[in-house]
């Protein structure tokens, strides 16, 4: 039975890597360890995205304690470092501490010599009266938060590197997945930006292709016919970087190629920068091969018998819609999900939630037959990824019980 495997933050905490809301706990330490982040703003803006989106969960009654999401953090970092751009600026009248955030103010070069020169002049004092201007504008003027924004974003996506980065040691746990099919090729979709996956199948001998090298900028997908393991990184990955270059018919066009040497000497810029995406609008934008990954996901589903999920908070829109493609298309599907978590979603505050959907699914009771008639045969794993992929090892996926709730 072909399995589809499909891969969240949860899958590589084991790796290491730190989970989505204490990943923003550990950039924010990383920032401000920086002097320099201090003294341009960086931190000052980090903070305030930050305590911002606390209080604005927090009013609604959630609790402030449970750290902020990494990719709505940044999301909403980089809607900041463009928010005259958006929509919705005509209508929105910004906050007077966000007008505030920028690099400190500075008095303009050659000042005190320019100023001098003006007075010394014996027409009047023109001059000197728009050298003061300027000075009163540079002390009190509005700081330029948009480029502070855009400079948080670059100074985030270099410390997530360094904090997604794993070892080949670290990687062992993931190797049933690598056989998850019983030797035949395996399909994952990841929305991980770690090399976790390519490293565990380099290890064992495998080759693992994620189709981005042949990508050539429109909506098809193309894989290696040799690859062992077909790995789709529908939300970018970290050796990626997009760029631009002039296409056969004279316009430029996107492509993606695998970034050599550190991070920290790339050049941002408008026509090139790390190919991942946070947040709904990044993953829906035109330009990168983000689109077509999402279409390929649909095409790796269509060939699935089951799906077997690790690690997923399932708050993922475009990926929960493709999977419920998938589930509608042939019901009862099999959907496996190993999440200590999961189960737990049955409470009032959950109603609404993707969790809580599929649930009711699989609990679905005929009343005037008064039997159950599930449809979706849900199995749920309350362990986290290490130890679920060892019993899986010795097991198969048959270890992980039906879920079935009992009734009166």
């Amino acid at each position: 039975m072909k399995t589809l495997v499909l891969l969240g933050a949860g899958a590589s905490v084991d790796a290491g890597v730190p989970a989505s809301n204490s990943m923003s706990e550990k950039i924010g330490a990383i920032l401000g360890a920086s002097p320099m982040n201090v003294h341009r703003g960086v931190v000052h803006a980090f903070n305030y995205a930050v305590g911002a989106m606390i209080a604005h969960r927090s009013a609604s009654g959630a609790n402030p304690y449970d750290g902020i999401d990494i990719e709505q953090l940044f999301s909403a970092v980089q809607m900041l470092s463009e928010k005259e751009a958006l929509e919705v600026a005509p209508f929105v009248e910004w906050s007077s501490a966000l007008q505030a955030i920028g690099a400190p103010a500075r008095i303009p070069p050659f000042f005190d010599k320019n100023l001098k020169k003006a007075l010394q002049q014996t027409r009047g004092f023109n001059d000197a009266g728009k050298l003061i201007e300027q000075l009163v504008h540079a002390v009190t003027g509005t700081k330029d938060s948009e480029r502070t924004f855009k400079e948080l974003e670059k100074q985030m996506l270099v410390a997530l590197v360094d904090l997604v980065e794993v070892q080949p040691s670290e990687v062992d746990y993931l190797q049933p997945l690598l056989d998850i099919n019983g030797g035949a090729p395996v399909d994952i979709v990841t929305l991980n930006y770690d090399r976790s996956i390519e490293l565990a199948a380099e290890a064992a001998g495998k080759v693992c292709d994620t189709g981005i090298t042949t990508w050539a900028g429109a909506q098809d997908w193309d894989w290696d016919a040799g690859a062992f393991v077909r790995l789709l990184k529908l939300h970018g990955s970290i050796d990626w970087l997009l760029l631009e270059r002039d296409g056969p018919g004279g316009v430029s066009e996107p492509f993606v190629t695998i970034r050599q040497g550190p991070i920290e000497n790339f050049e941002f810029s408008g026509s090139g920068g790390p190919g991942v995406v946070f947040g709904a609008r990044g993953k829906v934008r035109a330009r990168g091969p983000f689109l077509a990954m999402l279409r390929a996901f649909d095409d790796l589903l269509r060939t699935a018998e089951r799906v077997l999920v690790i690690g997923y908070s399932f708050r993922d829109d475009h990926v929960n819609v493709a999977l419920s493609r998938w589930l509608n298309s042939s019901a009862p599907r099999s959907l496996y999900v190993v999440d200590p978590g999961f189960a737990d979603m049955t409470g009032w505050e959950h109603r609404g939630s993707y969790q809580s959907a599929l649930l009711q699914a699989a609990e679905h009771f005929n009343y005037q037959a008064q039997t159950a008639q599930p449809k979706l045969h849900l199995h749920v794993s309350s362990e986290y990824a290490r130890p679920a992929l060892a019993k899986f090892a010795e097991e198969g996926l048959e270890s992980i019980p039906l879920h079935v709730r009992q009734r009166p």
